[in-house]
């Protein structure tokens, strides 16, 4: 979710493109187009990542993205999904955020993107070959002007909860859009210009909404002007969607200041806990992002939220998303103004602890490769993918969080990695597919597909080729029992490594067999602490934390 300042738009590049051999980085400022690329559509072939680009030919000249074992799959620009109008001008529209579902009923993969006019839907089931399937638009009148249109707005937000879709706007008198996603299925070839199931007035905008599956409601966030109830001010507000077409107020919360923020929250994740703190298990915990600071609430009494830890860093520009391990042990964060402000050199993560709830605390930071502004991240597996807005998507391999390294990277917006509000606002990486979606704010939809990443197998994510979980309590005071899954027969190294990196035990090495594969990690001597049992398969490497008690 970007921060809510004035959308900085560069000037489009108006030379030569560039000729097939000159085909290299650094000179990407030189091609045309918005982002370095012609605004048209790649459909109909994979273009795949060889050499550090993907290439495509337009209009006569060849194009490429720099990328790193991501394969461009399709492209599909603004005026391929409907086109529609920016906020600040008639000129053409501009995208906020892309979220996906799953139409558990027919299979198909569905890209949803919050244009500044509305929201739009691609079929994505044939990621080679996209399909723009309709148009929800914003509604007509403000919840508190009736006789006010709703204007467009550069800031929409969506989640999806089971088959609705909630819908947010910072444009006044908004409210929240819920949409049945099954609605999608009436398309026919034309595209369908759709109505939203129902409306939630009990407030006016938000900046940023989440679905919560814990207690079956969305989560508006940044919340300005009106509320009903009065009072609940600019932290969370609770919506159940336990009837869609009837959503419905569940109560609000507003966190304490904490160094020097107000209690905004500009983005949070609830979650059904499962982590390390036994105290808090099968609870509604959820992470908030509030400016300056990380802060941590037990939400499942939603008329009394209890606050129970926070947690600063240095250097704090805008505390502005952050998604949990699947382990729920490690909560990684984007701050969105500190390489504009140049309080750090690189795009940075940071890496926070929040195996005790009520003492969450900073335990390192990770470096990125360019200047580019972090801004959303989501974590499936081992890795996180980060919209890195001029740097595109890259891809975090997070197995080890007090080692971070980038695996594979989708620069979408070649031009430059300056520290600017352009390029990927959101990716979306849930798929089971392995494709991933994401869209440019000023380009369209990209459709790309990592090569070479096994994801994890995480209860609350779409399973993938590779497994490791553990079979015994975790925390562990003896023997720690694992079951390792391959899909492909082959030479497999399992190691055990403390929180320094160093080798304290070899759990497997030799070939394995295609399967289940128990295994156990002999804790006896060694010290209490945070450990790590990696894989290194044929299908990839997949990392487990430990924690060790005496």
């Amino acid at each position: 979710m970007r921060l809510r300042l004035p959308l900085l738009l560069g000037l489009a590049f108006a030379v030569s493109p560039l000729a097939p051999s000159a085909l290299v980085p650094s000179a990407f400022a030189q091609a045309v187009g918005v982002a370095g690329f012609p605004l048209v559509p790649i459909t109909g072939a994979r273009r795949a990542c060889v050499g550090g680009q993907a290439t495509f030919t337009a209009n006569g000249a060849t194009y490429a993205f720099p990328c790193k074992d991501v394969d461009l799959m399709s492209f599909l620009p603004l005026a391929s999904i409907g086109g529609g109008t920016n906020s600040a001008s008639s000129g053409p529209a501009s995208l906020a955020t892309t979220w996906g579902w799953t139409d558990a009923g027919t299979g198909r993969e569905y890209a949803i993107l919050g244009r500044s006019d509305g929201t739009a839907f691609v079929d994505v089931t044939d990621a080679l070959n996209p399909v723009y399937v309709g148009f929800l638009p914003r509604p007509a009148f403000r919840t508190d002007a009736p006789a006010s249109p709703v204007a467009p707005s550069s800031w929409r937000e969506i989640k999806v909860l089971g088959d609705v879709a909630a819908i947010v706007s910072e444009s006044s008198g908004h409210g929240m859009q819920v949409f049945d996603l099954k609605g999608l299925r009436a398309f026919a070839g034309t595209p369908l210009t759709l109505a939203a199931t129902a409306r939630y007035a009990g407030l006016g905008r938000a900046h940023n909404v989440l679905v919560s599956e814990v207690s079956g409601t969305a989560v508006a966030t940044g919340m300005q002007g009106a509320q009903t109830p009065p009072g609940c001010g600019l932290g969370l507000h609770f919506i159940s969607l336990a009837d869609p077409a009837a959503p419905a107020f569940a109560g609000c919360f507003n966190a304490s200041p904490v160094n020097g923020s107000r209690g905004y929250t500009h983005d949070a994740q609830c979650v059904r806990y499962r982590g390390p703190d036994t105290r808090y298990t099968g609870r509604e915990i959820c992470l908030l992002s509030n400016e300056r600071a990380v802060i941590v609430v037990d939400a499942t009494n939603k008329a009394a939220i209890t606050e129970l830890g926070a947690a600063t860093y240095p250097n704090v520009g805008y505390t502005h998303q952050g998604w949990l391990s699947e382990d729920q042990r490690t909560f990684y964060v984007d701050d969105e103004l500190d390489e504009s402000r140049g309080l750090v050199a690189k795009t940075r993560t940071l890496v926070i602890d929040v195996q005790r709830l009520d003492a969450p605390v900073l335990i390192g930071e990770f470096e990125g490769v360019t200047t580019a502004i972090d801004h959303n991240q989501y974590v499936r597996g081992a890795y996180s993918f980060q919209a890195n807005y001029t740097a595109g998507v890259r891809i975090v391999d997070v197995s080890n969080p007090l080692a971070l390294r980038e695996a594979a990277f989708f620069d979408t917006f070649p031009a430059n990695d300056a520290a600017q509000f352009d390029g990927i606002w959101n990716v979306y990486p849930y798929f089971a597919s392995g494709n991933v979606v994401a869209g440019g704010i000023r380009e369209g939809l990209f459709v790309i597909r990592p090569t070479k990443l096994a994801l994890g197998t995480g209860p609350d994510e779409v399973p993938g080729r590779l497994g490791l979980r553990l079979t015994s309590a975790n925390p562990a005071r003896g023997a720690v029992r694992l079951e390792l899954q391959l899909a492909t027969a082959g030479a497999v190294r399992v190691a055990a490594y403390d929180a320094l990196g160093r080798e304290v035990a070899r759990l497997a090495d030799g070939d394995l067999a295609a399967g289940a594969h128990p295994l156990a990690f002999d804790v006896a001597g060694l010290a209490q602490g945070l450990y790590f049992v990696r894989a290194v398969t044929p299908d990839g490497a997949v990392t487990r934390a430990v924690t060790v008690l005496r």
